[in-house]
């Protein structure tokens, strides 16, 4: 039978405290205007029919619902609302006297005739009028409630106007020990829950026999009506007794829950304070349960849904449809038949925290075609854990084509740790504080300080701006030595110019000093043109790439570009006719020809070939060491703006790697507090930040 709740439990509305027209005090009018009210709410899962002394509304809600009405609830329980034969104290000195009311809600499938015969014919009455009741030896019936009303109105007139059964309910008790007792026949072992309503309770002293009084009701109570937050908390173990406390005094923290306490159609699933009941369970009364265990985490009292609050990054369902007869090898090379083969369906939980299974039932498998979906998958992760996935015989590719038969969105920040990793983890320390770490990281983003993540990204910039600064140096020093080495070949090329002396050499050098320099202008000049052009082009490319708006600058994004494409061609135009008219002078040619002549002028001197060629290109050469210190001392300006700022940057860094520091320090405390206590190992558990200087 395929379930009706395929997401397992999910937050859902539930009023367990809803009177009908069998209750003794309403104002709903007849049974026909109360079901066609009931019939329109569709907002409430679950329904308490809530009357005093008696189950014949809930009776008539299950006969309707049999005929096929009211299904618009999934869930209809009884809850019956009992008066005790105890005290509540008065608020104000003109207040009445009133009694303390109980509550006990059963099963649904606990039978109508159990609950009549077993429960409350197994009540005994008592009448109001004296301290703690009188005694009568009548059981709780219909007939022997008139009994006790027509009794009563024989000498109150003021109740004349009342029936019999009116009149009775006003004026009858019972004791909390008749109810316990009642409730442990076999019929009703696990089928109900007793319920405090408040503030009632909340009044009764803390002093004497009142103290003696109200501990008893909240040890024997399973949950509490209540829709105010500081009682609430209370029973929560938030209040002035701790939970340790309030679980030594009362045997456990009690769950409230919430109901309209409906007695006109108005009034009906729609509480007065605008907070609605919600709990997570399934729609049974097994679910409902499940909040005596989890008080805090299954039921909670408020005008929102709680699932709104819940984590938005959730995996809702997921699909496979692979082939009924597919196989898998094992290690012997054996094909057997897949885990999961067929096709599987889930509806996923918005809280689930574990698959349960047997071994080799797939539940590792099922993450392994999970993590093959999501769109941030790594293949060689799925090899590296030795993933069964690789040896389904599935051609071409086994991962490729799961995929295709996988679906199931899984978010893009989901992380993913395999059974596999787990154990590398408990045996290599640095497997293991690689996840712890990932593990604060998050921590850290959820107290309201300041997240380790940002402060990780402001060290690392800082970190990187250090790196940039050592890079500087290292630049700085390199350009330096290249610096002084080509002024050290220039000043001995020098040297080498003026051995000779004579007028005539003299002339040579300074005209092919005077070419040499024109040459090495042009070249110069070319070079810083053509590295020009290329970044007027690139920054017209980035204009092109942007696309703004009007309002955003469109208008001055067009007029620089044409700008930049006018400028780029009057510069054309300009490096075309200097271009022109330095060939036309014909520098390089007349710079051969006085070296040659020089080279003549040398050899009729005597020179050897080595000393001619050396004097003949003296000058050319110191020209080209001059423009090699030219751009090195270009290249060197960013690299000094970045090393002038060496003492902000150091500081820089230290106070970032200090921020960070202290955060971590104050993220691990914070963590190891929790796990104190924990029964993990005899050890006690500390974490510690430490850089690894090898890294470095």
């Amino acid at each position: 039978m395929p379930s009706q709740n395929p997401k397992g439990s999910e937050w859902r509305k539930w009023d367990l405290h809803v009177h009908t027209p069998a209750s003794f005090e309403h104002g709903f009018g007849d049974w026909d205007d109360y079901i066609a009210a009931l019939g329109e709410i569709r907002d409430i899962a679950v329904l308490g029919i809530t009357d005093y002394f008696t189950i014949e509304g809930y009776k008539k809600i299950l006969q309707l619902r049999d005929d096929g009405s009211l299904q618009n609830f999934s869930l209809v329980i009884p809850n019956i609302e009992l008066r005790l034969n105890i005290f509540v104290p008065k608020r104000t000195s003109g207040e009445q006297q009133r009694r303390l009311n109980i509550h006990v809600l059963f099963s649904n499938e606990v039978k109508v005739e159990d609950i009549e015969s077993q429960f409350l014919h197994g009540l005994n009455i008592m009448i109001e009028g004296s301290p703690g009741g009188a005694a009568d030896e009548r059981v709780l019936t219909r007939e022997s409630i008139e009994e006790v009303g027509r009794s009563v109105k024989e000498f109150q007139s003021s109740t004349a106007s009342d029936s019999d059964f009116v009149a009775g309910c006003k004026n009858i008790t019972v004791s909390l020990s008749d109810i316990t007792k009642a409730l442990q026949k076999s019929c009703f072992d696990g089928k109900y829950l007793l319920i405090l309503p408040t503030p009632d309770w909340d009044q009764i002293s803390w002093e004497g026999q009142d103290y003696l009084t109200r501990k008893t009701l909240l040890q024997t109570a399973h949950a509490i009506f209540c829709g105010q937050e500081p009682t609430i908390n209370w029973c929560l173990g938030k209040g002035d007794l701790d939970s340790d406390q309030f679980k030594k005094e009362f045997g456990c923290l009690k769950p409230s829950l919430h109901g309209s306490d409906a007695h006109t159609i108005e009034h009906l699933c729609k509480p007065e304070n605008g907070k609605f009941c919600w709990i997570k369970s399934d729609l049974t009364f097994e679910g409902l349960k499940q909040i005596v265990y989890e008080p805090e985490l299954r039921v909670r009292v408020q005008e929102e849904d709680p699932s709104e609050s819940e984590t938005y990054a959730k995996i809702n369902s997921f699909a496979i449809n692979l082939p009924s007869d597919l196989k898998i090898k094992d290690e012997s090379g054996e094909k057997t038949d897949f885990c999961l083969n067929g096709i599987y369906s889930l509806e996923l939980s918005n809280n689930l925290t574990c698959v349960i299974g047997g071994r080799g039932s797939g539940k590792s498998t099922l993450a392994h075609i999970i993590y093959n979906a999501w769109i941030n998958h790594d293949p060689k992760k799925l090899n590296s854990i030795n993933s069964p996935l690789l040896n389904l015989e599935m051609r071409p590719s086994a991962l490729i084509n799961v995929s295709k038969s996988t679906d199931c969105e899984v978010p893009s920040q989901t992380e993913f740790f395999f059974q596999n990793e787990i154990e590398n983890a408990a045996k290599n320390i640095s497997s293991m504080s690689s996840l712890i770490r990932n593990r604060l990281l998050r921590l850290s983003s959820i107290d309201g300080g300041e997240t380790l993540f940002d402060l990780q990204d402001t060290w690392k910039t800082s970190s990187d701006s250090v790196s940039e600064l050592v890079d500087a140096y290292d630049r700085i020093s390199m350009i330096e030595n290249e610096v002084s080495k080509a002024e050290e070949n220039i000043n001995t090329l020098r040297k080498q110019t003026e051995i000779i002396k004579s007028y005539e050499y003299k002339a040579f050098q300074t005209k092919i000093g005077e070419l040499t320099s024109k040459i090495a202008s042009f070249n110069s000049y070319k070079t810083d043109f053509e590295k020009l052009n290329k970044q007027i082009e690139s920054l017209a490319d980035t204009i092109d790439q942007l696309n703004w708006t009007d309002d955003q600058g469109k208008e001055k994004l067009s007029s620089l570009k044409q700008a930049l494409e006018s400028h780029k061609d009057e510069l054309q135009a300009t490096f075309t006719k200097y271009n022109n008219d330095y060939v036309t002078e014909d520098f390089p040619g007349q710079l051969k020809k006085g070296e040659q002549d020089l080279s003549e002028y040398l050899k009729d001197r005597g020179l050897s070939p080595e000393n001619v060629q050396e004097l003949t290109q003296a000058n050319t050469t110191i020209k080209e060491y001059e423009e090699q210190i030219r751009l090195a001392q270009m290249d060197r300006k960013p690299y000094d703006q970045v090393y002038a700022a060496k003492n902000q940057t150091i500081d820089a860094y230290n106070t970032s790697y200090d921020a960070y520091k202290d955060r971590f320090q104050s993220v691990i405390l914070s963590l190891q507090e929790r796990l104190a206590g924990l029964s993990m190992s005899e050890k006690e558990i500390t974490f510690s930040l430490e850089i690894d200087f090898s890294q470095v």
